[in-house]
């Protein structure tokens, strides 16, 4: 699968390894992370170079892309978008508002270490019970369960604004990543009460996707 296939064939995915070229971070961007230490703001200027390489196919390029009250990223031109970045890694998608009703994407290097204490945080009883079948390959698994979850709060979020927590997804394992659910969509009228969080592997890292219709 590639970083296309996992969101509708309406959005635009890019990818961003190495470094960020000042040149392509706004001067609106810029003054967000100006109290950033260097590494986070290193890691801000990639997503954010990820994003402008997603507007340049809209012609919006030079338009910054700045911060929501809850702290979400704002596209210009009615455009629905998400952002994530990891160690020499940034990555961006963005959708037409009119017919992405949410959207969602995050990556980790894959092999990082994860905390298993994270796991009783992040996973309900059923991804548990997986993570203990999965043998040498839990903390893949786990790290695929952290991705996918924050994806899914993105594209949530993004959709509704409506903050879900780790506890409020349950995913289940397929071919090509997790069909996820609300645990409790009585809770939530009016939000999807499924959805499909696609995974891709490459470069070294692992990256989860979540599209929201409208």
């Amino acid at each position: 699968m590639s970083l296309a296939h996992l969101f509708s064939a309406d959005c635009i995915v890019e990818l961003v390894l190495g470094s960020a070229r000042a040149e392509e971070v706004h001067a609106d961007e810029r003054a967000l992370a100006a109290g950033y230490g260097p590494e986070p703001a290193a890691l801000f200027a990639l997503g954010r170079t990820a994003a402008h390489r997603c507007l340049r196919h809209y012609g919006l390029e030079s338009q910054p892309v700045l911060r929501g009250a809850g702290g979400e990223p704002i596209f210009p031109g009615g455009l629905k978008g998400s952002i994530a970045h990891t160690e020499g890694a940034g990555i961006a998608v963005t959708g037409p508002g009119g017919i992405i009703g949410g959207i969602g994407i995050d990556v980790e290097r894959r092999g990082r270490q994860v905390n298993p204490d994270i796991a009783r945080k992040v996973c309900r009883g059923p991804e548990a019970a997986n993570l203990e079948r999965a043998g040498e390959n839990a903390d893949e698994l786990l790290l695929a369960f952290f991705c996918a979850k924050e994806a899914a709060y993105k594209a949530f979020f993004s959709y509704s604004g409506v903050r879900l927590r780790f506890e409020d997804v349950e995913l289940d394992p397929g071919p090509e990543g997790f069909r996820g659910r609300l645990a409790e969509p009585e809770r939530w009228p009016g939000l999807p009460k499924s959805f499909r969080a696609l995974t891709w592997r490459g470069e070294g890292l692992l990256v989860l996707g979540v599209t929201l219709p409208s």
